[in-house]
């Protein structure tokens, strides 16, 4: 007895496919609620950089805590090593130049943000990854440009004075939005070859029959 196979689609409802793909005015509304919700943390990211100065002395790894730190001989590193604190305060300068360049032109409810509107972001920015890398799954070449996140970052890190912090940042998180606008655009004007191919399941005709309908097995039981 020969067998048939049918071609059949595994059901994927958490990810878009062929069948059931994104629409487009949605691609676009995620995008620019990405760049908002990104802008929103960048702002917030500012404001904590403008109100504090963190200058870090390092120590021993087997301290257990700070109990054994004398104040007075902390002062006085400082004071020997003031070309320490210069550098630190450059480097925290150029850094607030560079988010205040991007930050500072937008109204004053995206750069002054509300804790509600800083929350919100949040939830709309982990949406935006969420659809980005789990949803657009079974987009082609979609793992590429998540991918790329990583070579942003290491850029930012390597090639910049921006520092670990600022450079996962701009590298893991404002870049995504424009990532994923960037695949959105190149998905769709590669229309039907933008999908993976689909994932098959091998129905036997002893389930369907040869011609793939309930008739034909009905007629091999009867026999």
């Amino acid at each position: 007895m020969t067998q048939s196979t049918l071609r059949k689609a595994k059901p994927q409802r958490a990810v878009f496919t062929r069948d059931n793909p994104s629409s487009l005015l949605g691609d676009i509304f995620w995008i620019l609620a990405a760049i908002c919700a990104i802008l929103v943390l960048t702002a917030q990211d500012l404001v904590q950089r403008r109100s504090e100065f963190r200058f870090v002395i390092n120590g021993s790894a087997d301290n257990v805590d700070f109990t054994n730190i004398d104040p007075v001989r902390v002062a006085q590193y400082l004071t020997n090593h003031t070309e320490l604190i210069q550098k630190e305060l450059k480097y925290g300068n150029m850094r607030i130049h560079f988010l205040a360049s991007i930050i500072d032109p937008l109204p004053k409810s995206i750069s002054r943000p509300s804790s509600f509107t800083y929350f919100v972001a949040i939830f709309c920015f982990l949406f935006f990854i969420l659809r980005f890398a789990i949803r657009y799954n079974n987009w082609r070449y979609n793992k590429y440009f998540i991918s790329a996140a990583w070579l942003v970052f290491g850029f930012a890190l390597g090639a910049t004075p921006l520092g670990l912090g600022l450079s996962i940042h701009v590298g893991l998180k404002m870049s995504w939005p424009f990532l994923g606008a960037l695949s959105v655009v190149v998905h769709r004007l590669l229309g039907d070859r933008a999908w993976k191919p689909d994932g098959d399941t091998i129905v036997k005709d002893a389930e369907y029959g040869p011609l793939g309908d309930s008739e034909s097995s009905a007629k091999k039981n009867d026999r």
